[in-house]
Protein backbone atom coordinates (compact mmCIF):
# COMPACT_ATOMS: atom_id res chain seq x y z
CA UNK A 1 0.00 0.00 0.00
CA UNK A 2 1.06 3.36 -0.91
CA UNK A 3 0.14 7.06 -1.33
CA UNK A 4 1.17 8.03 -4.90
CA UNK A 5 0.47 11.88 -6.12
CA UNK A 6 -0.31 13.86 -9.24
CA UNK A 7 -0.01 17.56 -9.81
CA UNK A 8 -0.27 20.42 -12.50
CA UNK A 9 3.55 20.98 -11.97
CA UNK A 10 4.58 17.05 -11.94
CA UNK A 11 6.27 15.34 -14.98
CA UNK A 12 4.97 12.00 -16.21
CA UNK A 13 8.28 10.71 -17.40
CA UNK A 14 10.75 12.28 -15.10
CA UNK A 15 7.90 11.94 -11.95
CA UNK A 16 8.12 8.83 -9.43
CA UNK A 17 4.73 9.71 -7.61
CA UNK A 18 6.35 10.60 -4.50
CA UNK A 19 4.39 13.73 -3.05
CA UNK A 20 8.03 15.70 -4.26
CA UNK A 21 8.13 14.19 -7.60
CA UNK A 22 4.43 13.73 -8.73
CA UNK A 23 2.94 12.76 -12.39
CA UNK A 24 1.60 15.73 -14.30
CA UNK A 25 -1.32 13.72 -15.22
CA UNK A 26 -4.46 11.73 -13.38
CA UNK A 27 -3.94 8.89 -16.30
CA UNK A 28 -0.63 8.12 -15.35
CA UNK A 29 -1.18 8.61 -11.51
CA UNK A 30 -4.19 5.93 -11.81
CA UNK A 31 -2.35 3.71 -14.39
CA UNK A 32 0.34 2.99 -11.47
CA UNK A 33 -2.07 2.34 -8.60
CA UNK A 34 -2.02 -1.29 -7.26
CA UNK A 35 -4.29 -2.99 -4.43
CA UNK A 36 -4.22 -0.89 -1.33
CA UNK A 37 -3.04 2.32 -2.53
CA UNK A 38 -4.13 5.99 -2.55
CA UNK A 39 -3.59 8.49 -5.58
CA UNK A 40 -3.42 12.31 -4.39
CA UNK A 41 -4.56 14.56 -6.79
CA UNK A 42 -3.14 17.91 -5.83
CA UNK A 43 -5.55 21.44 -6.67
CA UNK A 44 -5.50 22.66 -9.84
CA UNK A 45 -7.53 21.45 -13.97
CA UNK A 46 -6.21 18.46 -15.53
CA UNK A 47 -7.73 18.87 -18.99
CA UNK A 48 -7.67 14.48 -20.15
CA UNK A 49 -10.22 11.99 -20.25
CA UNK A 50 -9.54 8.94 -17.45
CA UNK A 51 -9.70 5.41 -18.18
CA UNK A 52 -9.59 3.63 -14.79
CA UNK A 53 -8.39 0.00 -15.58
CA UNK A 54 -7.14 -1.01 -12.61
CA UNK A 55 -8.59 -3.06 -9.77
CA UNK A 56 -8.56 -2.97 -6.08
CA UNK A 57 -9.19 -6.40 -4.05
CA UNK A 58 -11.88 -6.92 -1.42
CA UNK A 59 -9.78 -6.33 0.78
CA UNK A 60 -7.34 -3.56 -0.42
CA UNK A 61 -10.06 -1.15 -2.57
CA UNK A 62 -7.79 1.84 -4.96
CA UNK A 63 -8.87 5.28 -3.86
CA UNK A 64 -8.67 7.85 -6.12
CA UNK A 65 -8.92 11.42 -4.51
CA UNK A 66 -8.27 15.41 -4.54
CA UNK A 67 -5.54 16.36 -1.98
CA UNK A 68 -6.99 17.21 1.41
CA UNK A 69 -8.12 20.94 1.12
CA UNK A 70 -7.90 21.43 -2.23
CA UNK A 71 -10.03 21.79 -5.19
CA UNK A 72 -9.25 19.24 -8.70
CA UNK A 73 -10.99 19.59 -11.51
CA UNK A 74 -11.28 17.39 -14.62
CA UNK A 75 -11.93 19.26 -17.38
CA UNK A 76 -13.09 18.16 -21.17
CA UNK A 77 -13.09 21.91 -22.41
CA UNK A 78 -10.53 21.58 -24.41
CA UNK A 79 -9.27 17.72 -24.40
CA UNK A 80 -9.03 16.36 -27.92
CA UNK A 81 -12.25 14.64 -28.98
CA UNK A 82 -11.17 10.58 -30.59
CA UNK A 83 -11.09 10.97 -34.67
CA UNK A 84 -14.12 10.63 -36.64
CA UNK A 85 -15.28 12.40 -39.61
CA UNK A 86 -17.32 15.32 -38.41
CA UNK A 87 -18.78 15.74 -41.92
CA UNK A 88 -21.36 13.06 -41.56
CA UNK A 89 -24.44 13.47 -39.91
CA UNK A 90 -23.71 10.93 -37.21
CA UNK A 91 -20.96 7.75 -36.82
CA UNK A 92 -22.34 5.45 -34.65
CA UNK A 93 -19.46 3.11 -34.57
CA UNK A 94 -16.84 5.71 -33.04
CA UNK A 95 -19.71 7.16 -30.60
CA UNK A 96 -20.08 10.17 -32.66
CA UNK A 97 -23.60 11.62 -33.26
CA UNK A 98 -24.05 15.27 -34.81
CA UNK A 99 -26.88 17.25 -33.46
CA UNK A 100 -29.56 19.11 -34.32
CA UNK A 101 -29.78 15.88 -37.38
CA UNK A 102 -29.93 18.21 -40.18
CA UNK A 103 -31.92 15.95 -42.38
CA UNK A 104 -34.99 17.36 -39.78
CA UNK A 105 -33.33 21.38 -40.53
CA UNK A 106 -30.51 21.29 -42.97
CA UNK A 107 -29.84 25.08 -42.01
CA UNK A 108 -28.85 24.68 -38.42
CA UNK A 109 -25.32 24.51 -37.28
CA UNK A 110 -23.79 21.40 -36.18
CA UNK A 111 -22.89 20.39 -33.14
CA UNK A 112 -20.58 17.22 -32.22
CA UNK A 113 -20.64 15.17 -29.03
CA UNK A 114 -19.76 11.64 -28.46
CA UNK A 115 -20.59 9.45 -25.54
CA UNK A 116 -17.24 8.90 -24.22
CA UNK A 117 -16.73 9.87 -20.65
CA UNK A 118 -14.28 12.05 -19.10
CA UNK A 119 -14.25 9.74 -16.22
CA UNK A 120 -14.34 5.74 -17.25
CA UNK A 121 -14.44 3.45 -14.29
CA UNK A 122 -13.54 -0.22 -15.77
CA UNK A 123 -11.95 -1.68 -12.89
CA UNK A 124 -13.08 -3.29 -9.70
CA UNK A 125 -13.18 -1.91 -5.92
CA UNK A 126 -12.15 1.43 -6.55
CA UNK A 127 -13.20 4.38 -4.22
CA UNK A 128 -13.40 8.26 -5.73
CA UNK A 129 -13.62 11.03 -3.26
CA UNK A 130 -13.82 14.80 -4.01
CA UNK A 131 -13.66 15.83 -7.56
CA UNK A 132 -15.21 18.11 -10.20
CA UNK A 133 -16.00 16.83 -13.33
CA UNK A 134 -16.71 19.32 -15.86
CA UNK A 135 -17.32 20.00 -19.37
CA UNK A 136 -17.29 16.65 -20.93
CA UNK A 137 -17.79 16.20 -24.70
CA UNK A 138 -19.94 13.34 -23.93
CA UNK A 139 -20.54 11.46 -20.17
CA UNK A 140 -18.94 13.07 -17.19
CA UNK A 141 -18.79 9.41 -15.14
CA UNK A 142 -18.99 6.63 -16.56
CA UNK A 143 -19.33 2.90 -14.77
CA UNK A 144 -19.33 0.92 -17.67
CA UNK A 145 -18.85 -3.06 -17.80
CA UNK A 146 -19.19 -5.99 -20.41
CA UNK A 147 -22.29 -7.63 -20.49
CA UNK A 148 -20.62 -11.02 -20.24
CA UNK A 149 -18.16 -9.39 -17.34
CA UNK A 150 -19.94 -6.54 -15.28
CA UNK A 151 -17.48 -4.21 -13.17
CA UNK A 152 -18.13 -4.15 -9.49
CA UNK A 153 -17.24 -2.20 -6.32
CA UNK A 154 -16.99 0.73 -7.14
CA UNK A 155 -18.14 4.33 -4.73
CA UNK A 156 -18.16 7.83 -6.01
CA UNK A 157 -18.56 10.17 -3.13
CA UNK A 158 -18.85 13.84 -3.00
CA UNK A 159 -18.04 14.75 -6.23
CA UNK A 160 -19.65 17.59 -8.94
CA UNK A 161 -20.32 16.67 -12.12
CA UNK A 162 -21.02 19.44 -14.62
CA UNK A 163 -21.97 20.74 -17.95
CA UNK A 164 -21.79 17.55 -20.14
CA UNK A 165 -23.19 17.47 -23.22
CA UNK A 166 -24.32 14.14 -23.11
CA UNK A 167 -25.60 11.89 -19.48
CA UNK A 168 -23.60 13.51 -16.60
CA UNK A 169 -23.66 9.85 -14.89
CA UNK A 170 -24.01 6.36 -16.88
CA UNK A 171 -23.77 3.11 -14.69
CA UNK A 172 -24.07 -0.10 -17.46
CA UNK A 173 -23.18 -3.44 -16.85
CA UNK A 174 -22.17 -2.60 -13.35
CA UNK A 175 -23.17 -4.04 -9.77
CA UNK A 176 -22.36 -3.06 -6.73
CA UNK A 177 -22.00 0.87 -7.13
CA UNK A 178 -22.55 3.71 -4.84
CA UNK A 179 -23.24 7.28 -5.41
CA UNK A 180 -23.54 9.36 -2.36
CA UNK A 181 -23.38 13.00 -1.71
CA UNK A 182 -22.55 14.03 -5.53
CA UNK A 183 -23.97 17.66 -6.95
CA UNK A 184 -24.71 16.16 -11.14
CA UNK A 185 -26.11 19.09 -13.15
CA UNK A 186 -26.69 21.05 -16.45
CA UNK A 187 -25.82 17.77 -18.26
CA UNK A 188 -27.45 16.89 -21.41
CA UNK A 189 -26.76 20.32 -22.94
CA UNK A 190 -26.21 19.38 -26.43
CA UNK A 191 -30.20 18.75 -26.65
CA UNK A 192 -30.90 22.78 -25.81
CA UNK A 193 -28.42 23.91 -28.53
CA UNK A 194 -30.74 25.92 -30.85
CA UNK A 195 -33.77 22.88 -31.47
CA UNK A 196 -37.20 23.61 -30.62
CA UNK A 197 -38.43 21.73 -27.62
CA UNK A 198 -40.17 19.49 -29.71
CA UNK A 199 -36.69 18.03 -30.72
CA UNK A 200 -35.30 17.13 -27.70
CA UNK A 201 -34.67 13.71 -26.89
CA UNK A 202 -34.30 14.42 -23.22
CA UNK A 203 -30.97 12.73 -22.25
CA UNK A 204 -30.46 10.75 -18.63
CA UNK A 205 -29.04 13.16 -16.14
CA UNK A 206 -28.51 9.70 -14.38
CA UNK A 207 -28.83 6.78 -15.73
CA UNK A 208 -28.84 3.06 -14.59
CA UNK A 209 -29.17 -0.08 -17.20
CA UNK A 210 -28.17 -3.31 -16.78
CA UNK A 211 -26.88 -3.30 -13.28
CA UNK A 212 -27.34 -4.72 -9.93
CA UNK A 213 -26.75 -3.43 -6.40
CA UNK A 214 -26.73 0.39 -7.03
CA UNK A 215 -26.96 2.54 -4.51
CA UNK A 216 -27.53 6.11 -5.29
CA UNK A 217 -27.73 8.29 -2.09
CA UNK A 218 -28.22 12.04 -0.80
CA UNK A 219 -27.31 13.44 -4.18
CA UNK A 220 -28.58 17.26 -5.62
CA UNK A 221 -29.60 16.09 -9.67
CA UNK A 222 -30.23 19.97 -10.83
CA UNK A 223 -30.81 22.29 -14.01
CA UNK A 224 -30.34 19.14 -16.63
CA UNK A 225 -31.96 19.18 -20.33
CA UNK A 226 -33.58 15.78 -19.94
CA UNK A 227 -34.97 13.20 -17.14
CA UNK A 228 -33.52 13.40 -14.01
CA UNK A 229 -32.86 9.80 -12.18
CA UNK A 230 -33.54 7.00 -14.74
CA UNK A 231 -33.06 3.06 -13.49
CA UNK A 232 -34.36 1.51 -16.65
CA UNK A 233 -34.80 -2.04 -17.98
CA UNK A 234 -32.20 -4.76 -16.38
CA UNK A 235 -31.29 -3.36 -13.55
CA UNK A 236 -32.52 -4.46 -9.77
CA UNK A 237 -31.92 -4.53 -6.17
CA UNK A 238 -31.21 -0.59 -6.68
CA UNK A 239 -31.57 1.65 -3.85
CA UNK A 240 -32.49 5.39 -4.89
CA UNK A 241 -32.88 7.36 -1.11
CA UNK A 242 -32.41 10.72 -0.40
CA UNK A 243 -31.53 12.74 -3.31
CA UNK A 244 -32.88 16.00 -3.75
CA UNK A 245 -34.08 16.00 -7.77
CA UNK A 246 -35.34 19.58 -9.24
CA UNK A 247 -35.77 22.03 -12.38
CA UNK A 248 -35.00 19.62 -15.09
CA UNK A 249 -36.92 19.50 -18.42
CA UNK A 250 -38.66 16.08 -18.39
CA UNK A 251 -39.33 13.13 -15.63
CA UNK A 252 -37.49 13.84 -12.37
CA UNK A 253 -37.21 10.08 -11.86
CA UNK A 254 -38.40 7.25 -13.50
Amino acid sequence: MADKYCATTGNDTSGTGAIGAPYRTITKLVSTLTPGDTGWIRAGTYKESVDVLVSGTPSQHITIRSYTGESVYLDGDSYTIPSGNDLDWSDPANGFYLYPDPRMDPAKPLYLFNYNALLDIKGNYIDIYDLTIQYSRGVGVNANGDPSAHNHHVTVNNCTINECRSSGIKVIYSDYVTFDGCIISRAGVFAAFDRPGAQINHPNTVGFKDSDYVTFTDNLVKNSYGEGICITRGSSHVICRGNKVENNWAPSIY
